[in-house]
């Protein structure tokens, strides 16, 4: 009983942890995507493939964070006396299955996406001669950057997605092999015999 409400406790924790980090991280990387598509499409063209892959990773961010809500859920669910209210073992197992598979498709959306915005802004650096600027438009400026930073935010989210997920699972397998341990036998007490008194025998 007390591991159950344990992991039940723990569920709902790490659920909220990971929905307000993730939600706080995937909106500010979206905010900066979306503010500097358009410039960064007009002035850099080659980063085009790379926004559009960092778009779809703050999206497998975003489902990932709708299913810490599931996770919350469970573990109310599993506060309930009454057993009819607790989810199946298997039903936590995919549940974690899930958001593992979503986030690292994420991360490795978020991880080709990066690469190819920075081998464009490369390509550029590496054709600015020093002191020589015809257009300004054309060289790396700070929002640049920012477009990297986004990068970031969107890869740590997904991070903590996947630590969750497994952090959720480990203790699943501990309740799981907890449930499965034999009682301990008590040990049996010896009775004690009394003591023999041999009778005495009267010499006449």
């Amino acid at each position: 009983m007390s591991m159950r409400l344990r992991y039940a406790k723990s569920l709902r924790i790490v659920g909220w942890i990971g929905f307000w980090s993730q939600l706080i991280l995937g909106l500010s990387a979206a905010a900066i995507l979306l503010f500097s598509y358009e410039r960064e499409i007009q002035n850099h063209p080659g980063t085009e493939f790379g926004l559009f892959l960092l778009f779809a990773s703050c999206v497998v961010l975003g489902g990932g964070t709708l299913a810490k809500l599931v996770n919350v859920r469970v573990g109310r669910q599993l506060l309930q006396p009454d057993r009819h209210y607790w989810p199946r073992q298997r039903s936590i197992i995919r549940l974690c299955d899930f958001e593992s598979f979503l986030h690292w498709t994420g991360m490795i959306l978020v991880l080709f996406g990066t690469m190819s915005v920075v081998l464009s802004l490369t390509s550029v650096a590496m054709t600015i001669v020093p002191g020589i600027i015809s257009d300004a438009r054309k060289t790396i400026q700070p929002l640049d950057l920012l477009v990297i930073q986004s990068s970031v935010a969107i890869m740590t989210g997904h991070f903590i997605g996947i630590s969750t997920s497994f952090w959720n699972l480990r203790g699943l397998l501990l309740l799981s092999g907890h449930r499965r341990q034999p009682p301990r036998p008590h040990p049996e007490r010896k009775l004690l015999k009394p003591p023999s008194h041999s009778s005495n025998v009267l010499k006449s």
